[in-house]
């Protein structure tokens, strides 16, 4: 006879109850992740328009300044028929539908919103107003640009740079870089004066990578001048089907990370170059990748120009990422277009309101320690120029805390500012100069005033003189 069990065993009742038990914490549990998705998604920006390229390939173009306009590019799959396309964003219907031969657009506009100049068989004016095409510019590709008070086109073909003055569509000048081995990209300068042209020789080549000696030229536009290099020639090396880290860290140590720049000579001649975003914007626009468990997964950000944080993020473009974004010139309208799965070649085209992101980067104001603005100071006298300009836009929100801090600063730099890029007091007091001309309010211009008047012949109070200049003193 076995000996009797201490163990009871459960009932079907008990089971029951257990198993009740298990459900009921698993719904607590889950019912805080859902609710915080549905949260995630109440933030999301309103959607305005959605467009699916069901038989057609869409690609976002530009918005008008005022957000009102949107402009793409759709090409049907089947009747292989490109077309640039003007939508009416506030009455949600097409304007303006013109018959195109090219398929890789190119858009500049002037800062002014009020020139456009779009390619469809080479690139012409556009009118926003009525959506009339005009005139032309013989010679040039899909690579142009405008100066931002819209009054010269810039552009490349092969080795050769034209400069056409727009209103009259004449050409002024063109000149050869083929010394220099073409251009891959230019930036211009935010007064017109500059090109800073971006050249690569191909030094060797194999199966996997390309070789290549880059370096910056800058350009006289009236002159069609070589006026020197700007920073330090590098060799690169670029491989095929991945990323070039190494392309990247040398636009932000140069300062060029965008179609316009900022450019700063020295008495003697020596080079600056500057980011440049207008004092109006507050956001930029970037895609990040992330390996994924069977592909790559893609994201459009747009983040906080004075701190870099993401302030909003879409996924829907999974097919490689968006093909094309446009942000408007007031920031408070967003597109982009792309596959939304891989291997599908189907596109959809959003136009989101982003106005609220905006007011959110326009009402931040760093409340700065003593700490916090040295720390920030030091910022500037770094390789890398997209810090520099993240650690003045901080100053700059904050010119109750950062202007007598940085009068003290340059009055003590000033004797220290020497006729060379390279060195740490001169990029510093460089850079404290933008900030003034960013705030540029009676405090700051008084500050710059007094660098402007003292020690006239110094890079220091030549670029103080000019910084007064551009905000109008």
């Amino acid at each position: 006879m076995k000996p009797a069990s201490n163990h009871t065993f459960p009932n079907r009742l008990q089971i029951m109850k257990a198993g009740m038990l298990i459900l009921l914490l698993g719904i607590a549990v889950l019912c805080p992740v859902v609710a915080g998705q549905e949260a995630e998604n109440a933030k999301a920006p309103p959607l305005i328009l959605r467009l699916n390229g069901d038989n057609a390939h869409l690609r976002v173009l530009f918005l008008s300044p005022d957000g009102k306009t949107l402009g793409y590019y759709e090409n049907h799959f089947r009747l292989q028929q490109p077309a640039l396309v003007l939508y009416d964003l506030e009455k949600k219907k097409e304007i303006r539908r013109h018959d195109t031969l090219v398929g890789d657009h190119h858009v500049a506009f002037s800062a002014d919103g009020k020139t456009l100049i779009v390619t469809t068989q080479q690139p012409r004016t556009l009118n926003l107003k009525t959506g009339d095409l005009s005139g032309g510019f013989p010679g040039l590709g899909s690579d142009f640009q405008l100066t931002p008070n819209g009054e010269l086109l810039i552009g490349r073909q092969d080795v050769v740079l034209h400069i056409y003055e727009v209103a009259s569509g004449k050409l002024l000048r063109k000149f050869s870089v083929e010394k220099h081995g073409g251009v891959r990209k230019f930036s211009v300068s935010d007064d017109g004066r500059f090109i800073v042209a971006r050249h690569a020789r191909g030094l060797s080549s194999d199966k996997c990578s390309n070789r290549y000696r880059v370096y910056m030229v800058l350009w006289d536009v009236a002159t069609g001048k070589d006026i020197g290099r700007v920073g330090e020639p590098r060799e690169i090396t670029i491989y095929r089907n991945k990323d070039t880290t190494e392309l990247d860290d040398m636009w932000r140590e140069t300062g060029l990370l965008g179609p316009v720049c900022r450019v700063r000579i020295s008495p003697g001649g020596n080079v600056m170059v500057f980011p440049y975003w207008p004092r109006e914007s507050a956001m930029d626009l970037d895609v990040k990748a992330v390996p994924g468990i069977d592909s790559w997964l893609y994201s459009l950000r747009l983040t906080e120009l004075q701190s870099g944080e993401t302030l909003e993020k879409f996924t829907q473009f999974q097919g490689g990422g968006p093909n094309a974004f446009a942000l408007s010139k007031e920031q408070k309208i967003l597109a982009a277009s792309g596959q939304l799965k891989a291997g599908d070649q189907k596109t959809a085209l959003f136009v989101w309101d982003v106005s609220a992101a905006r007011a959110k980067a326009f009402a931040r104001k760093p409340k700065l320690t003593e700490k916090d603005l040295e720390s920030l100071w030091k910022k500037f006298g770094e390789k890398d120029q997209l810090a520099a300009y993240r650690a003045m836009r901080k100053l700059g929100a904050s010119p109750e805390q950062s202007l007598p801090f940085l009068a003290k600063k340059l009055d003590s730099a000033r004797m220290l500012v020497k006729d060379d890029p390279t060195d740490l007091s001169t990029r510093q007091s460089l850079w404290g100069i933008e900030v003034l001309e960013f705030v540029a309010n009676r405090e700051a211009k008084e500050i710059l005033q007094i660098l402007a008047k003292r020690n006239r012949k110094t890079w220091l109070s030549s670029e103080a003189l000019a910084s007064l200049k551009r905000i109008g003193n």
